[in-house]
């Protein structure tokens, strides 16, 4: 990891980790407001961006270079620490836990109806099991109405869809007439389809 820290005209110091910047400070030695996601676990930090003119850069402070050595070893400690693995172990349980929850609530719909209805809850049921699945091993369920179902990868992030040969409305998800839905993906992508959770 390269790290750097300049001092612009305006007397700002920012530092750069690997051409990134990270954050900003109008005094070197103090504790500096973070915003790079490596350095979540420091609490005492406050998040802010910072906008760079590089035209003022002028030199490199030691104190604040110092400042941010003692930074990324409290980082590397933290990361090589047990707490760090029992979060990173947690959140694999979780996800885990999620996806076979998904699976329960998707194989009580199956076992429940040979056509499934076509309505917005089921829709949900049907799009997140089949966004925790590659499309190449799908067997798609049967419907009230004939859809088709696609896989995107959202710059990757998956996206699932499902468009109906008819459109359905449901007052309770605030849904009028919409025949194309999806679940997964980024905000920005599939904007023709109506998000569902």
């Amino acid at each position: 990891m390269q790290t750097q820290v300049i001092k612009t005209r305006s007397g700002n110091y920012v530092t750069m980790i690997n051409g990134v910047e990270t954050f900003v400070s109008k005094d070197g030695c103090q504790s500096n407001p973070v915003i790079n996601p490596c350095f979540d676990h420091l609490a005492s930090h406050n998040c802010r961006p910072v906008e760079i003119d590089w035209s003022n850069v002028s030199e490199i402070p030691l104190a604040y270079q110092a400042k941010l050595d003692e930074i990324e070893a409290a980082r590397l400690s933290y990361l090589n620490s047990d707490e760090y693995k029992m979060v990173q172990e947690k959140h694999i349980r979780a996800k885990e836990m999620e996806k076979e929850k998904i699976e329960s609530e998707y194989n009580e719909l199956l076992s429940a109806n040979e056509v499934i209805p076509a309505t917005v809850t089921n829709l949900c049921i049907i799009l997140r099991y089949l966004n925790t699945v590659n499309w190449g091993v799908w067997r798609l369920p049967q419907m009230s109405i004939s859809y088709s179902a696609n896989q995107y990868d959202c710059d990757g992030v998956q996206a699932t869809t499902i468009t109906l040969d008819q459109p359905i409305s449901d007052e309770d998800y605030g849904i009028k007439g919409k025949q194309k839905f999806m679940v997964g993906g980024k905000s920005g992508h599939l904007k023709n389809y109506q998000r569902l959770r």
